[in-house]
């Protein structure tokens, strides 16, 4: 089906305490549904049996590889800021994400990092996902004695941001440096 209902919890439910003898309260789980329908991506290459057959080179393949590359763009654009219609719903746009109003307006400061990861449930394992420019400007970060705040990790272990991995591949986020408004 192109169109699936995916369960949900809503609420958890309440505990209270109660005294020898005395009944409990009650209380339940909230669950409801959330609809989601697939859309599929699609494009069409006008192209002739004569530019096939007489191409110097292999264009069905080149056409091939472009394809694939126009949707790989176009889900990591959607994946992260897409609006949901007839497309993913970018994580940023999510009303359910937690977001992190940064200590200065514009910028972003080392502190503000562990202030994203706090904001995470107990139990959850943050990743933080940024892309190479945004990395690079926290990398650039220094105290306030001048000295540089990162320290990756040496070693077998992974480099990570306050103990947590993360991942600076994410090209389709906005960079750090962007000001005002900016989700990288």
């Amino acid at each position: 089906s192109k169109t699936i209902e995916i369960p949900r919890r809503l609420s958890i439910p309440t505990a209270s305490y109660e005294g020898e003898g005395a009944p409990s309260q009650d209380s339940q789980s909230n669950y409801g549904s959330e609809q989601i329908t697939l859309f599929r991506q699609t494009v069409t290459i006008p192209a002739t049996l004569d530019m096939m057959v007489s191409s110097a080179f292999n264009l069905e393949q080149e056409i091939a590889m472009d394809v694939g590359e126009a949707f790989g763009k176009n889900e990591g654009i959607n994946f992260v800021s897409g609006n949901g219609t007839k497309s993913p719903q970018g994580f940023i746009k999510d009303p359910r994400i937690e977001s992190v109003n940064t200590a200065a307006v514009g910028a972003i400061a080392w502190d503000d990092m562990i202030n994203i990861a706090s904001k995470l449930k107990r139990g959850q394992n943050p990743w933080y996902f940024l892309n190479r420019r945004t990395l690079g400007y926290l990398q650039g970060l220094k105290s306030t004695i001048g000295v540089p705040i990162w320290a990756p990790v040496a070693g077998d272990k992974p480099a990570t941001i306050w103990g947590f991995p993360y991942n600076s591949d994410m090209i389709d986020l906005v960079d750090a440096q962007t000001g005002s408004g900016a989700k990288p």
